[in-house]
């Protein structure tokens, strides 16, 4: 499914040509094999590497999220990321492997459930609306990355494997009754049709205070689903 970009091209063209502008927005790095012109000591350089080396996996991953949120998981290769990273495809095979191994990374570090369960049931709705209000911010939507990764049999098996093991078995634990797992899925879906409809496709509302009474319905939504748990 690809929304807002039927227009554009089908190849990487695209994201080669956005690299330029996301490298504003994501400051450029060097590699871990990086040497400044100035020089530095045995020392200095020893105790360098391993932040930079981080600094790097860091902005690849970034890149990634980006790339996928931008494109279907087809559509993107390696050479892509890389020239968003301003890094080669080398560098990215060592640290994450394959395609699809840094796919899984980046939209596993975009699923992070924990702060809507640290909490208690009586104000789980209130909890998570803010919450998603927060994220709304979010240059890198996960349901917009889940959305693209339906295009390609790859993406999708990673993407509902991650969906299941960091999304609905986090919250079928933490309510923990007979029909958890289906009310876990319940939860899942609202919160995605809200970020798809919101924030994805736009649909906004006609003012500021409509905006808060659908942020209201979100959180009575979500509160109704929680409050059916025995």
């Amino acid at each position: 499914m690809d929304l807002g970009v039927c227009n554009r091209p089908s190849n990487e063209t695209f994201l080669l040509n956005e690299a330029v502008t996301l490298g504003k927005k994501i400051p450029i790095l060097p590699s871990s094999g990086y040497r400044s012109s100035m020089q530095l000591d045995e020392k200095d350089a020893v105790e360098r590497k391993p932040s930079t080396a981080d600094a790097t996996r860091a902005r690849i991953l970034t890149s990634a999220q980006h790339a996928f949120s931008s494109r279907g998981y087809k559509d993107v290769g390696l050479r892509a990321i890389a020239a968003i990273a301003g890094c080669d495809t080398t560098l990215i095979q060592r640290y994450f492997g394959p395609k699809e191994r840094l796919f899984e990374r980046a939209l596993a570090e975009t699923l992070d459930v924990s702060p809507l369960l640290d909490g208690s049931r009586e104000t789980f709705g209130a909890r998570a609306a803010a919450f998603f209000s927060r994220e709304s911010g979010r240059e890198v939507q996960p349901v917009q990355m889940l959305i693209f990764a339906t295009s390609d049999p790859t993406s999708r098996a990673i993407a509902l494997r991650l969906m299941e093991q960091q999304v609905v078995e986090p919250i079928a634990d933490w309510l923990g009754c007979t029909d958890a797992r289906k009310l876990a899925v319940r939860i899942s879906m609202i919160c995605s049709g809200y970020f798809l409809y919101s924030r994805i496709l736009d649909l906004k509302a006609d003012s500021d205070t409509d905006s808060d009474t659908t942020v209201q319905w979100l959180a009575e939504q979500l509160q109704q689903v929680v409050d059916r748990t025995p």
